[in-house]
């Protein structure tokens, strides 16, 4: 009875946060392209009906996608001021 306890404890406890997180960064502005922005939302549908592993790997390729665009994207220069 446990093991089937801890997979409805991580599908529900850690997936919901999944999903806000993945919601919070795609709908933040100029953070990403268009295209993963629009990515996310789907990603964070199905990781709100999250029950089998699928979903979860879905997250860490799109993460792994974040983090990738992230690295490549020039660093914003921040004006200094005399």
């Amino acid at each position: 009875v446990l093991p089937q306890f801890g997979y409805v404890a991580l599908a529900i406890g850690a997936m919901l946060p999944a999903a806000a997180f993945v919601i919070v960064i795609a709908t933040t502005p100029s953070l990403l392209p268009r295209w993963l922005s629009l990515a996310g939302y789907p990603v964070a549908a199905l990781l709100l009906l999250a029950v089998m592993v699928a979903p979860m790997m879905l997250l860490s390729i799109w993460i792994a996608a974040v983090c990738v665009t992230l690295w490549r994207s020039p660093v914003p220069t921040v004006p200094t001021h005399p």
